[in-house]
């Protein structure tokens, strides 16, 4: 898992570009209300690790409506804003989505929900490329027991210190991996609880637990590979030495707790394992 790189830009400026593009009810109602809608910007840019003590919106009625409308309602300047939320990422990382690292990225999450608090709906912080399947786990779950309970992948610093791991075992030679959260030293109390309350609404753990067969296929695939090119030359040494280097490779684009890595080290490193490929 990686920081997501926040677009840069000046948020209210994104507001009016889509607010222009409304009707002029529309627009007169949004140009009313956009000096709160700068508060409301300010306070979730400048006291972000305090904004779990938001209390309810204060849109209702036709401002709630447009202001949610600026995201629902597809305009060229709606869609310009997520484009470049997408263009602002690495590579690796303007395919998949950040909350499970694994399925494609194919829509966004508003990290404090537009349904709750419309005033968010078009801020570029708020918005989180993401799956459709970590979308409908988290809907509008952002905050447990009075604090934040998903990591916001553009603010939470998220350490470089591992605190997924993997538990393997065999049955039938058949490999299976188990995977846990375990907190380190050096990772923050507040933000390991954060990443606890996120693993566990995602269903994480048993999602990568299930995906185990695609990583052995993609390693079989590998050590294929090789073997065409360099025949029987193989030795375990090196088979495992592919798997290794693969891992540290995935581990730079996605970060140490990339859970294909997690699960590649413990399996370059089973005699049981290399020996059956």
């Amino acid at each position: 898992m990686k920081n997501l790189n926040p677009l840069i830009t000046t948020p209210i400026d994104e507001f009016d570009l889509i607010k222009a593009k409304k009707n002029i009810a529309t627009r007169n109602r949004l140009s009313n209300i956009r000096p709160n809608i700068v508060i409301d910007y300010n306070n979730y840019i400048d006291n972000f690790y305090t904004i779990h003590n938001i209390g309810n919106s204060i849109y209702t009625g036709d401002e709630e409506v447009d202001l949610r409308g600026c995201y629902t309602i597809i305009t060229e300047a709606r869609d310009n804003l997520l484009s470049r939320i997408i263009s602002s990422q690495t590579t690796h990382f303007k395919h998949i989505c950040p909350y499970c690292l694994l399925l494609p990225r194919t829509t966004y999450d508003h990290y404090i929900p537009e349904g709750s608090y419309p005033e968010y709906s078009v801020l570029s912080k708020n918005l989180i490329p993401c799956c459709t399947t970590c979308n409908g786990k988290k809907l509008a779950f952002w905050r447990a027991n009075g604090n934040r309970a998903i990591i916001h992948y553009y603010n939470d610093l998220i350490p470089n210190i591992q605190f997924l791991f993997g538990n393997l075992e065999f049955d039938n030679n058949v490999p299976s991996i188990s995977f846990n959260i375990n907190q380190t030293e050096g990772i923050d109390d507040n933000l390991f609880n954060i990443i606890q309350t996120h693993f566990t609404r995602l269903d994480l753990t048993n999602r990568y637990s299930e995906s185990i067969d695609l990583v052995i296929s993609d390693l079989k695939d590998d050590v294929e590979s090789n073997r065409a090119e360099f025949g029987n030359s193989l030795t375990t040494n090196s088979i495992s030495n592919i798997i290794i280097n693969k891992s540290n490779r995935n581990k730079v684009h996605y970060g140490i707790n990339y859970w294909k890595s997690i699960a590649m080290d413990l399996l370059a490193n089973s005699e049981t394992f290399i020996n059956s490929l």
